[in-house]
């Protein structure tokens, strides 16, 4: 599988998660806590290549400890899990060493990518503080992208 088939497929994924995706971030930028001074949607990798991606948001400002605690429960908006029959939500397994580009920085740029081409389309409450979509880990080669607050 080539680099733009597999992002073809994870897009797809993500796609077909995308009310579940909507639905956690909504709450969850609902409930910002005051003190809150930038969300952060973090992708992560797996640094093996696997095809391992978690999104979930963070929060930046003081105390950031307190901050995190407080949306817990609805921060992972995507995550992904090995079952007996592979990946779920059923992303590509990939072969760490096989492949002929780097799976882990090719997610983490899919991701980002995604959440911003879909971002109007989450239906995303108006809020205060700067949001951005990131690597978390320095995998891909984009950086962070700073997403409208309001969500259009």
């Amino acid at each position: 599988m080539d680099e733009e088939h597999y992002c073809r497929e994870v897009r797809a994924v993500l796609d077909s998660r995308i009310d579940q995706i909507a639905s956690r971030l909504q709450i969850t930028l609902q409930t910002l806590p005051a003190k809150a001074k930038e969300v952060i949607i973090g992708v992560h990798v797996d640094q093996d290549g696997e095809g391992f991606l978690t999104a979930r948001v963070h929060l930046a400002g003081p105390d950031l400890y307190v901050l995190n605690r407080s949306i817990a429960e609805t921060a992972e908006l995507f995550g992904t899990v090995m079952t007996a029959t592979g990946f779920e939500p059923p992303l590509p397994v990939m072969s760490p060493g096989e492949d002929a580009f780097s799976v882990s920085d090719a997610l983490a740029d899919c991701a980002i990518q995604w959440f911003e081409s879909r971002w109007s389309s989450l239906g995303v409450v108006e809020v205060s503080v700067p949001v951005s979509v990131a690597s978390m880990d320095g995998y891909g080669s984009i950086g962070a992208v700073r997403l409208p607050s309001h969500g259009a």
